[in-house]
């Protein structure tokens, strides 16, 4: 069986605890493990954040786009906006200084998460965050 939940999002970080209760009772309904559910929504927290707080600088309009997809042994997740981009080389980043206080949410993501791909969704940049999670 495939399902997909798909959602269009304002910039607006007040909205994320009600993203993340609609991401969750999907996939509450669809995976066995209450464990898989906390990783995958913890997950989609960092990436939504990161859209919120990097992906329109200066205060420019944007939007973006949330997908929950589950088939019979994974989850995927995308999120994808048509900001200012990002590079795809930072996935392979893993220090963070330990007085920092941001720039941990990619680690956390491929910490919970099997795979993440980062790519640019067309050619006027943007980003497009792909997180799969087998499934027990």
């Amino acid at each position: 069986m495939h399902l997909t939940l798909q959602m269009e999002l304002p910039l607006n970080a007040r909205l994320l605890p009600r993203t993340r209760q609609a991401v969750a009772g999907y996939l509450e309904e669809m995976l066995a493990s209450q464990d898989e559910v906390h990783d995958v929504i913890l997950a989609l927290d960092e990436a939504c954040a990161n859209v919120i707080r990097h992906a329109f600088p200066r205060g420019a309009e944007g939007g973006y786009a949330v997908s929950a997809s589950v088939d019979d042994d994974e989850v995927r997740i995308t999120v994808e906006d048509h900001g200012v981009g990002f590079d795809p080389a930072r996935l392979d980043e893993d220090w963070v200084a330990p007085e920092a206080l941001s720039g941990r949410g990619l680690s956390i993501i491929q910490s919970v998460m099997s795979s993440v791909d980062l790519s640019e969704p067309d050619d006027d940049g943007g980003t497009r965050l792909v997180m799969r999670k087998k499934l027990q």
